[in-house]
């Protein structure tokens, strides 16, 4: 079955909602789905962000990734 990006974007939306999304560069992966959102004419849901990334920096300063 064949859906439209719009449909399958306003799923994702109530799917999400009322979760936190765990990402490693959480900022990269943020501005993908929300430009996507908008770049459809769409607004981008607000979601609760858990970078891993930021969490590994602040736990071990001057590791490279």
């Amino acid at each position: 079955l064949v859906r439209p990006l719009p449909d399958l974007l306003r799923d994702l939306r109530s799917l999400l909602q009322g979760y936190r999304l765990v990402a490693h560069n959480a900022a990269h992966d943020r501005g993908v789905i929300e430009a996507s959102f908008r770049a459809l004419g769409l607004n981008p849901p607000h979601l609760d962000w858990l970078c891993t990334l930021e969490m590994a920096q602040k736990l071990h300063p001057g590791l490279d990734s």
